[in-house]
């Protein structure tokens, strides 16, 4: 069985410090795809890198950037970095997210302000921002929901 070769293509994958991120910074990195990774955690970042390395990608096939992805700023930090290191964006992989875990009498505004704007608001901006680079490489954009199937969500 082949695998699907990703060689000469730059992904940008969002909450990529760890998990389901990591391994698909990791796994993209295997297939020889220049690697964006992201998130809050520089320390993490670092360790994505070096997995990223020993998959095979060279440092210079890896850009971190570490900030608040639910900030205007740090969005257009991730894709004015990606283009200018790589010159062009291929996929995002939008796989930051929340997911409250808590009881309904505990839950705040700011749990669902944040599970809101990470969850729905970040991609779709982040999406809109990166569009004219994917429009130009005919690329994808590739939605990770996967909060839900970790665990059960019960009121």
């Amino acid at each position: 069985m082949s695998s699907l070769s990703l060689k000469g293509r730059v992904a940008i994958i969002t909450g990529s410090s760890s998990g389901l991120g990591q391994a698909t910074a990791v796994l993209f990195a295997q297939r020889g795809c220049a690697v964006v990774v992201t998130g809050t955690n520089e320390k993490r970042l670092q360790e994505t890198l070096e997995k990223c390395q020993k998959a095979g990608l060279k440092r210079d096939q890896i850009l971190t950037v570490a900030g608040d992805i639910t900030t205007h700023k740090t969005r257009e930090e991730i894709v004015t970095r990606t283009f200018e290191t790589f010159q062009r964006i291929d996929i995002l992989v939008n796989n930051a997210g929340a997911l409250y875990t808590g009881f309904i009498k505990d839950l705040e505004e700011k749990d669902i302000d944040t599970t809101f704007n990470l969850n729905f608001k970040v991609p779709v901006l982040l999406s809109k921002l990166v569009f004219p680079y994917l429009k130009e490489t005919k690329g994808t954009v590739c939605p990770m929901e996967r909060s839900l199937s970790l665990r059960p969500f019960c009121l």
